[in-house]
């Protein structure tokens, strides 16, 4: 609070913020509030946000969930393990001004012991060039989601059940489960993805790393990173390390890189999927 003179009266100024609100998180933004309420990169007009608790299904308990019992020969790896879909975000956002992203990295790392492995990443170019994606327009892309984490090209699944698993984020995001009969696999897997342009490699290892290139319109929006990994079968949940980066221009001449620092990030199974 602030008094101001005014000659022979005086005048009260009351300044107001989020942290005088009954309800504060009213008045942070929806994408502040979804991954975090400073950027993870701040350049001029772009900011970047990366989100922390990234949605996570049990590929055991979805199969189970359709009235089928696991098959005999994948006993020995659902006794000891769990193999886990996980979607992580992150959030692109370009105001007016000089600055434009030309590319967007995002990085999974997993510590251990115990040890994580990474069994399949999506979206890749497999399945962009499945997808039939040309420049400059957004599309989506799909995988049958296998019993034991693989991820391929969609066959034609026509047996799908009426349930349907939204992993939208704050309903606003094109990608959802759904669940299927066919023998072997779990569900068919979907979402909206802004460019073609896509590496993605860590198969096999602890750490998963995506780059994205957009040569046509704005690369701005929410992005959607998915893995399939092998857990141990008692964790409930899991630690580990995120980071994003992006290739910048000023003025569309010259070119920067910014890197955000590594991030910590977690997931935890819901208690119906800890058994």
């Amino acid at each position: 609070m602030k008094i101001k003179p005014l000659g022979q009266s005086a005048s009260v100024q009351i300044e107001l913020s989020a942290k005088n609100s009954i309800s504060s998180h009213l008045a942070v933004p929806v994408l502040q509030r979804q991954l975090g309420e400073k950027p993870d990169i701040k350049a001029g007009n772009v900011e970047i946000r990366i989100g922390t608790r990234p949605t996570v299904r049990d590929l055991g308990s979805l199969y189970q969930a359709t009235g089928r019992a696991i098959p005999a020969e994948m006993q020995d790896l659902f006794t000891g393990f769990k193999v886990l879909l996980l979607t992580h975000s992150v959030g692109v956002l370009r105001e007016p001004g000089n600055k434009d992203i030309k590319s967007l990295e995002f990085e999974v790392s997993f510590p251990g012991p115990p040890r994580i492995t990474i069994i399949d990443l999506f979206p890749s170019s497999k399945f962009v060039q499945n997808a039939g994606a040309t420049l400059g327009t957004d599309f989506n892309v799909e995988a049958g989601v296998g019993l034991n984490g693989r991820l391929s090209t969609p066959p034609q699944i026509t047996e799908l059940l009426s349930q349907v698993d939204d992993m939208a984020l704050d309903g606003k995001l094109n990608c959802k489960l759904q669940l299927t009969n066919k023998a072997g696999f779990v569900a068919k897997f979907s979402y909206s993805v802004l460019t073609p342009l896509i590496q993605a490699v860590g198969v096999g290892d602890m750490y998963s790393h995506w780059v994205m290139d957009k040569k046509i319109g704005p690369m701005v929006g929410d992005f959607i990173f998915s893995q399939t990994i092998l857990a141990p079968k008692n964790s409930s949940g899991r630690k580990f390390k995120v980071r994003v980066s992006a290739s910048l221009t000023t003025y569309s001449l010259l070119l920067d890189k910014w890197k955000s620092r590594w991030i910590e990030a977690d997931y935890s199974l819901p208690k119906s999927q800890t058994g």
